[in-house]
Protein backbone atom coordinates (compact mmCIF):
# COMPACT_ATOMS: atom_id res chain seq x y z
CA UNK A 1 0.00 0.00 0.00
CA UNK A 2 1.53 3.80 -0.92
CA UNK A 3 2.18 5.74 1.89
CA UNK A 4 -1.19 7.70 2.55
CA UNK A 5 0.77 10.45 3.90
CA UNK A 6 2.50 12.12 1.21
CA UNK A 7 -1.51 13.42 0.16
CA UNK A 8 -2.48 15.22 2.97
CA UNK A 9 -1.05 18.71 3.71
CA UNK A 10 0.34 19.25 6.59
CA UNK A 11 2.96 21.24 8.52
CA UNK A 12 5.29 17.73 8.53
CA UNK A 13 8.25 18.84 5.35
CA UNK A 14 8.68 14.88 5.13
CA UNK A 15 5.48 13.66 4.23
CA UNK A 16 3.69 16.99 2.96
CA UNK A 17 2.92 16.53 -0.92
CA UNK A 18 5.35 18.60 -3.51
CA UNK A 19 2.68 20.99 -4.19
CA UNK A 20 2.03 24.73 -3.66
CA UNK A 21 -0.27 23.91 -0.76
CA UNK A 22 2.25 21.48 0.63
CA UNK A 23 5.42 24.38 0.13
CA UNK A 24 2.79 26.79 2.08
CA UNK A 25 2.56 24.55 4.90
CA UNK A 26 5.94 24.44 5.21
CA UNK A 27 6.55 28.20 4.65
CA UNK A 28 4.42 29.13 7.12
CA UNK A 29 6.22 27.76 9.97
CA UNK A 30 9.36 30.33 9.33
CA UNK A 31 11.70 27.49 9.78
CA UNK A 32 14.87 27.46 7.54
CA UNK A 33 15.63 23.69 8.68
CA UNK A 34 12.08 22.39 7.72
CA UNK A 35 12.24 24.24 4.29
CA UNK A 36 15.66 22.66 3.49
CA UNK A 37 14.23 19.54 4.09
CA UNK A 38 11.15 20.16 1.55
CA UNK A 39 13.84 22.24 -0.78
CA UNK A 40 15.81 18.41 -0.31
CA UNK A 41 12.71 16.84 -1.02
CA UNK A 42 11.91 18.97 -4.46
CA UNK A 43 15.31 18.71 -6.02
CA UNK A 44 15.36 14.72 -5.77
CA UNK A 45 12.14 13.50 -5.59
CA UNK A 46 9.68 16.39 -7.85
CA UNK A 47 13.25 17.28 -10.56
CA UNK A 48 15.02 14.07 -9.65
CA UNK A 49 18.08 15.88 -9.52
CA UNK A 50 21.38 15.87 -7.70
CA UNK A 51 23.10 18.17 -5.16
CA UNK A 52 26.35 19.03 -6.59
CA UNK A 53 27.43 21.76 -4.44
CA UNK A 54 28.41 21.34 -0.53
CA UNK A 55 24.92 22.19 0.27
CA UNK A 56 25.14 25.68 0.53
CA UNK A 57 23.07 26.89 -2.21
CA UNK A 58 19.98 24.57 -0.84
CA UNK A 59 20.68 26.65 2.67
CA UNK A 60 20.87 29.88 1.18
CA UNK A 61 18.03 29.38 -0.37
CA UNK A 62 16.04 28.09 2.86
CA UNK A 63 16.94 31.18 4.32
CA UNK A 64 15.50 33.39 1.95
CA UNK A 65 12.95 30.93 -0.19
CA UNK A 66 10.79 32.34 -2.44
CA UNK A 67 6.86 33.03 -2.06
CA UNK A 68 5.01 29.77 -4.77
CA UNK A 69 6.26 26.31 -5.79
CA UNK A 70 6.17 27.94 -9.25
CA UNK A 71 9.27 30.66 -8.50
CA UNK A 72 10.43 27.59 -6.50
CA UNK A 73 10.84 25.43 -9.26
CA UNK A 74 11.88 28.12 -11.96
CA UNK A 75 14.79 28.85 -9.45
CA UNK A 76 15.88 25.39 -9.05
CA UNK A 77 15.99 25.30 -12.95
CA UNK A 78 18.40 28.11 -13.05
CA UNK A 79 20.66 27.29 -10.45
CA UNK A 80 23.95 26.01 -10.74
CA UNK A 81 24.32 23.86 -7.63
CA UNK A 82 21.69 21.03 -8.89
CA UNK A 83 22.45 18.53 -11.32
CA UNK A 84 19.45 16.52 -12.76
CA UNK A 85 20.11 12.97 -13.01
CA UNK A 86 19.32 11.43 -16.73
CA UNK A 87 21.01 8.80 -18.30
CA UNK A 88 20.27 9.40 -21.89
CA UNK A 89 21.86 13.09 -21.57
CA UNK A 90 25.57 13.10 -21.39
CA UNK A 91 26.92 15.92 -19.60
CA UNK A 92 28.58 14.37 -16.37
CA UNK A 93 27.35 15.83 -12.89
CA UNK A 94 30.30 16.54 -10.13
CA UNK A 95 29.31 13.33 -8.09
CA UNK A 96 29.83 11.03 -11.71
CA UNK A 97 26.28 11.03 -12.44
CA UNK A 98 24.94 12.35 -15.88
CA UNK A 99 22.36 15.25 -16.45
CA UNK A 100 21.76 18.30 -18.08
CA UNK A 101 22.43 21.67 -17.19
CA UNK A 102 19.34 23.41 -15.37
CA UNK A 103 20.44 26.36 -15.92
CA UNK A 104 18.89 26.26 -19.36
CA UNK A 105 15.28 27.26 -19.08
CA UNK A 106 12.93 24.87 -19.71
CA UNK A 107 11.42 23.81 -22.79
CA UNK A 108 7.65 23.45 -22.11
CA UNK A 109 6.38 26.50 -20.10
CA UNK A 110 3.55 24.54 -19.03
CA UNK A 111 5.94 22.06 -17.39
CA UNK A 112 5.12 23.33 -13.24
CA UNK A 113 1.33 23.53 -14.54
CA UNK A 114 -0.53 20.87 -11.59
CA UNK A 115 -3.59 19.50 -12.67
CA UNK A 116 -5.66 21.83 -11.01
CA UNK A 117 -4.26 24.19 -13.00
CA UNK A 118 -4.66 22.09 -15.99
CA UNK A 119 -8.51 21.32 -14.81
CA UNK A 120 -9.12 25.42 -14.84
CA UNK A 121 -7.30 25.60 -19.25
CA UNK A 122 -9.59 22.63 -19.69
CA UNK A 123 -12.62 23.91 -18.21
CA UNK A 124 -12.28 26.99 -19.99
CA UNK A 125 -11.17 26.06 -23.61
CA UNK A 126 -14.39 23.97 -23.12
CA UNK A 127 -16.66 27.20 -22.01
CA UNK A 128 -15.11 28.92 -25.24
CA UNK A 129 -15.62 25.95 -27.13
CA UNK A 130 -19.75 26.17 -26.25
CA UNK A 131 -20.18 30.03 -26.23
CA UNK A 132 -19.23 29.42 -30.16
CA UNK A 133 -20.97 26.51 -30.99
CA UNK A 134 -23.87 28.43 -29.57
CA UNK A 135 -23.31 31.72 -31.34
CA UNK A 136 -23.01 29.36 -34.54
CA UNK A 137 -25.84 27.39 -34.11
CA UNK A 138 -28.16 30.92 -33.89
CA UNK A 139 -26.25 32.32 -36.91
CA UNK A 140 -27.61 29.49 -38.92
CA UNK A 141 -30.42 28.97 -37.67
CA UNK A 142 -31.57 32.67 -38.56
CA UNK A 143 -29.92 31.87 -42.17
CA UNK A 144 -31.92 28.57 -42.80
CA UNK A 145 -34.97 29.29 -41.23
CA UNK A 146 -36.62 32.27 -43.58
CA UNK A 147 -39.82 33.60 -42.00
CA UNK A 148 -42.91 31.89 -43.51
CA UNK A 149 -45.89 33.90 -44.67
CA UNK A 150 -49.33 33.34 -42.01
CA UNK A 151 -51.74 31.26 -42.92
CA UNK A 152 -54.66 33.16 -43.96
CA UNK A 153 -58.07 31.44 -43.35
CA UNK A 154 -59.89 30.48 -47.07
CA UNK A 155 -63.19 31.56 -46.94
CA UNK A 156 -66.05 28.40 -47.04
CA UNK A 157 -67.06 27.31 -50.74
CA UNK A 158 -70.21 28.61 -51.96
CA UNK A 159 -71.67 26.39 -54.21
CA UNK A 160 -72.25 28.29 -56.77
CA UNK A 161 -75.49 27.91 -59.80
CA UNK A 162 -76.52 23.95 -60.00
CA UNK A 163 -74.17 22.38 -57.15
CA UNK A 164 -76.36 20.75 -54.53
CA UNK A 165 -77.69 22.78 -51.83
CA UNK A 166 -78.38 21.24 -48.57
CA UNK A 167 -81.29 22.04 -46.36
CA UNK A 168 -81.25 21.14 -42.67
CA UNK A 169 -84.40 20.58 -40.93
CA UNK A 170 -84.71 21.79 -37.66
CA UNK A 171 -86.59 18.78 -36.50
CA UNK A 172 -84.53 15.99 -37.82
CA UNK A 173 -81.10 15.62 -39.25
CA UNK A 174 -82.04 14.36 -42.63
CA UNK A 175 -80.94 16.51 -45.78
CA UNK A 176 -82.70 16.99 -49.25
CA UNK A 177 -81.43 17.50 -52.06
CA UNK A 178 -82.04 20.33 -54.51
CA UNK A 179 -82.75 19.68 -58.44
CA UNK A 180 -79.65 19.56 -59.99
CA UNK A 181 -79.17 21.72 -63.11
CA UNK A 182 -76.76 20.74 -66.06
CA UNK A 183 -75.19 23.56 -68.17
Amino acid sequence: RADSSKCIVSGDPHTTPLTDEGYQAVLVQQSESKSAIFLRRVVSEYLGAAIVDDGAGLAALAAEPPDSMFDLLALLRAAAWLCLRSADVGAECADGAYGVDLSKPADDIFADLSWRDWGFVALGALVVVTVLGTAANIACRQFALKPQPAVQPQPAVQPSLGGAVGNQDDDDDDYEEGPVIAI
